[in-house]
């Protein structure tokens, strides 16, 4: 009995292996396949809002003295600049090609200046106790309301697909004035002083200015643009051209756009 059941088990174990090895054996593991990025959203034109901070002065501060002798006459004027150096607006950009784009800039900005007059006229006699020569003095303030319109043609460093881009940009600017708003406060010692409210004469109410820029566009991954940079433009013609009162004729700007 027990040498049969020896003989029995080593030939059930014999069958059972030569069964497994006849059994197809399982086809290899497939790797799994790469699912394809979405692709990225980007529309060809974008708007938003545009924030501008001047460097430097809108109006040259200046001094002039002059003297007449026939008759004697001495006077001095200056003029400083009081204009708001921020300014802020509205920006579009359209994408005519992978990497070049037009854009166009609507901003707003307050300037103006403040003017001194002092006038001597005549020669005082040492023999008098009277001081005989004629004083007048002046005070103006001029504001104005600047309007640029910025057309400026950009080329970028990378396809719109891209994060991250840096551009350089050339164009043309248009600059409006309006509301000229001017106070103007003349007087002599003993005299009541005269004031007068007529606008300040504009010599160029309408001037074009060529500007050169250079910056980054940032695009997030919900699709907004933030677009920081730095602008220069020189103006063909000043704004106010007058003797002691002249607008400045190059302008350096930084400037954040943000668009959607």
């Amino acid at each position: 009995m027990t040498s049969s059941i020896f003989n029995t088990v080593p030939a059930a174990i014999l069958m059972a292996a030569m069964s497994l090895a006849q059994q197809p054996a399982a086809p290899p593991a497939q790797p799994a396949t790469a699912q394809p990025a979405p692709a990225v959203e980007v529309r060809n034109w974008r708007a938003g809002v545009k924030f501008s901070g001047q460097l430097l002065n809108l109006f040259n501060e200046s001094r002039l003295d002059t003297f007449d002798s026939i008759p004697w006459k001495y006077t001095s004027a200056n003029t400083t600049d009081i204009s708001n150096h921020l300014g802020f607006g509205l920006t579009a950009a359209y994408d005519m090609s992978s990497r070049v784009s037009l854009n166009l800039d609507v901003l707003y900005r307050r300037a103006g200046f403040r003017s001194g007059l002092e006038i001597t006229e005549g020669v005082d006699n040492p023999d008098t106790t009277v001081d005989e020569r004629k004083f007048t003095t002046g005070f103006e303030q001029t504001k104005v309301d600047y309007w640029d319109l910025p057309v400026t043609l950009r080329i970028h460093d990378g396809p719109a697909t891209n994060r991250v881009r840096a551009f350089f940009e050339l164009g043309g600017t248009l600059r409006r004035t309006a509301s000229v708003r001017t106070y103007t406060e003349t007087g002599r010692p003993g005299v009541t002083s005269v004031v007068s409210t007529s606008p300040a004469k504009v010599s160029n109410p309408n001037t074009l200015g060529g500007t050169v820029g250079a910056g980054w566009d940032w695009r997030t991954a919900r699709g907004v643009h933030f677009v920081p940079q730095m602008r220069y433009t020189y103006w063909l013609k000043p704004v106010f051209n007058m003797p002691t009162t002249r607008s400045a004729r190059s302008q350096i700007e930084f400037l954040i756009g943000i668009t959607f």
